[in-house]
């Protein structure tokens, strides 16, 4: 693949002159070519780019991990990080999305606000404002009970509850003092979790959404509905899967409610 882009790389340069690398994306075809080009470059297997997928086998080690007294953390630190991963994963969540750019810098219209989030007696609503594929933002899948372990509606429930009122502007997600809850946070949260728990390595933020479009694809999920809860506008969630044993499969079915 990577060969065939340089050929054809090769050729336009020397039709044009130009690098189609250098191109602005103001002018319609040069725009256009230039996306092309890297979106194909994205599918090239790169090892900055290697992500591996947190699915719910995953995510249920984790969080029974840090609900023990083996994780030395307190009590809000333990509701913090399991609302997180788990809603991250079954909502299948950019890290942008409801990861604040810094302890202290926070966007209410791209970055997840408490006005987004509505707390139901069965459900939660989750409205994700400007992203990457929907500038307008868009209405999640509604969070419901699964009863299962764990439940994405009664983690992010439990976090909301031990939340102090809070203006609606301000993100949903903070530490005990106030201070906003950042990607590279999580990032070494994660990293360590998943350390202590002998998972290896090449986790980040973004193995949540990779986990989660993995988990439904690996129940038959309509690629279809995959796309919407994903908010992809194209079939680029059908590289975010990898291969599971018919044991994780069930694990993963039951852990979304599929089964019983």
């Amino acid at each position: 693949m990577k060969k065939k882009i340089g050929d054809v790389a090769a050729i336009f340069r020397k039709a044009t002159g130009v690098d189609p690398r250098t191109f602005s994306p103001k002018g319609y075809t040069a725009g256009t070519l230039a996306k092309t080009f890297k979106g194909m470059d994205r599918l090239i297997p790169s090892s900055k780019r290697e992500r591996r997928a947190l699915t719910i086998p995953h995510l249920r080690i984790l969080t029974n991990y840090i609900q023990s007294p083996a994780f030395f953390c307190d009590d809000y630190t333990r509701i913090l990080l399991s609302a997180l991963l788990t809603l991250g994963v079954h909502s299948l969540l950019r890290p942008s999305e409801f990861l604040s750019p810094s302890t202290t810098t926070h966007d209410p219209i791209q970055h997840l606000c408490n006005s987004d989030v509505t707390l139901f007696t069965q459900h939660i609503e989750i409205f994700i404002g400007k992203s990457k594929t929907n500038k307008k933002g868009a209405l999640l899948h509604p969070i419901l009970p699964t009863g299962s372990d764990p439940c994405p509606y009664l983690s992010l429930r439990l976090y909301l509850q031990s939340q102090r009122r809070r203006p609606p502007s301000a993100p949903v997600f903070v530490h005990v003092d106030g201070k906003y809850v950042t990607r590279s946070w999580l990032d070494r949260a994660l990293k360590e979790l998943c350390e202590r728990n002998n998972m290896g390595s090449g986790w980040s933020p973004y193995s949540l959404r990779r986990g989660g479009c993995t988990s439904l694809n690996h129940i038959g999920a309509d690629p279809h509905y995959i796309k919407r809860a994903g908010r992809w506008r194209s079939n680029a969630f059908e590289i975010y899967t990898e291969s599971f044993s018919h044991t994780q499969h069930r694990n993963i079915a039951l852990s979304l409610g599929q089964l019983k």
